[in-house]
């Protein structure tokens, strides 16, 4: 993709990087650690909207427009046994040109298990010292430490040890005593802490980096183009989409000052860099949800607040290119649309069969967020992930639904 979306956390991340006077990840600057909380509390919602959804989202946007030379590692914790202080992986090591392995990585996550701080910064930390260059670290986190002691005290050791490593840590939705622990985490390892409460506080963020980037970048221009059939407007607003600032026909070009931009066209918008010097294109695609054809499923930007559109399964739907959430039968799930083509999701679906007429359920895996329920005999369409299945008092847990995949069970 030759452009750059961002929304709420995307944008936590630039101004990491920016504000921090770090600069993109790019061949001559600093290479960036991601280390994603992926422990059971991520099932938690913000608002509406699952954690574990919403960082997804956000990251995997990030990662879909890197450019080829730039240098990011993944490391995940909690996302594969409960009760696990070692369950740490390192997704990817750091290096340039795996931002769609990475994208696969981050989906594939299933928030299960603690929260290893320590451990998963002690991995980072190896990381980081097989680099010649200083490394961002960035930690997402909605959890304090629940594996060891004085993380704060092992953040300082290591800086104290010459590892190069500046760490920034993310609180997502935490409380007064986590975040008086993650920011210390941050100030130790010689970075910063920022707060991302809930989606609305994090649209102010977003402001605030605009705000910075500014600053930083002066009035260099750049210039924007969203290619698409026909001679449709699109239109720019500033980045909290309420200022006007330009509009075009489509396959046109509008100059603007480098920063970030809401962009729209028709129903659905994207949050876009304009990079001076540069030119950035934006394109649309369409997305398709099969399944069933009896079924409504509705599109939000990542944020999970704004609507874009909605229709029934089988039916397609135009949008600028970008991520998105997208929701059928209370299930949601991160798409990417990808420019001049279509991106089909394939409903999956479970049945429970008997005669009894006795109801069941489809859950979130830790069984506390029911989706849909019906009766034994009668099928469930939802989209692909993770789930549980409850039967009467009899729990099915740790279900993996695959794209266009159908499950049986016997009641």
């Amino acid at each position: 993709m030759h452009v750059s979306h961002k929304t709420f956390l995307i944008t936590v991340f630039v101004m990491i990087l920016f504000g921090a006077g770090l600069g993109w990840p790019g061949e001559n600057s600093t290479p960036v650690l991601f280390v994603l909380d992926a422990s059971g509390s991520m099932w938690g919602r913000v608002g509406s909207v699952e954690k574990i959804v919403v960082a997804k989202g956000t990251l995997i946007e990030l990662l879909g427009n890197l450019r080829p030379e730039d240098r990011v590692g993944l490391i995940a914790y909690g996302h594969r046994r409960e009760g696990d202080c070692d369950d740490i992986e390192l997704l990817a090591p750091i290096q340039a040109g795996r931002s769609a392995k990475l994208a696969e990585h981050v989906q594939s996550l299933n928030p299960k298990g603690k929260t290893p701080i320590v451990r998963a910064l002690r991995l980072a930390a190896e990381q980081v010292q097989a680099m010649s260059d200083e490394v961002a670290v960035v930690l997402l986190s909605d959890g304090r430490e629940t594996c060891d002691e004085a993380p704060c005290e092992f953040v300082a050791t290591l800086k104290k040890q010459g590892v190069r490593l500046r760490l920034y840590v993310i609180g997502f939705d935490v409380g007064e005593e986590e975040k008086a622990q993650l920011s210390c985490l941050a100030e130790a390892g010689g970075g910063a802490y920022y707060s991302a409460e809930t989606a609305g506080e994090l649209q102010q963020a977003l402001q605030q980096v605009t705000e910075r980037l500014e600053e930083t970048v002066a009035s260099e221009t750049g210039t924007l183009v969203v290619t698409a059939g026909g001679t449709d407007l699109y239109r720019v607003f500033d980045a909290s989409g309420a200022e006007t600032i330009d509009s075009a026909r489509t396959n046109s070009a509008v100059e603007l000052a480098a920063g970030f931009y809401k962009v729209k066209l028709g129903r659905s918008s994207q949050l876009v860099r304009v990079r001076q010097g540069e030119e950035t294109r934006l394109g649309a695609g369409t997305l398709v949800v099969s399944g069933l054809g009896k079924s409504l499923y509705s599109v939000f930007d990542v944020t999970g607040e704004e609507k874009v559109d909605f229709t029934r399964t089988n039916r397609p739907m135009d949008l600028l290119e970008g991520s998105y959430l997208v929701e059928l039968e209370g299930t949601r799930r991160v798409v990417i649309v990808a420019a001049g083509k279509t991106t089909t999701v394939k409903a999956a679906g479970v049945v429970v069969n008997g005669d009894s007429g006795a109801l069941y359920g489809v859950y979130d895996p830790t069984g506390e967020t029911k989706y849909q329920f019906t009766r034994v005999g009668r099928p469930i369409e939802v989209l692909p992930g993770f789930y549980s299945i409850k039967v009467g008092k009899r729990w099915i847990r740790d279900i993996e639904l695959e794209d266009g995949e159908h499950l049986e069970f016997e009641e």
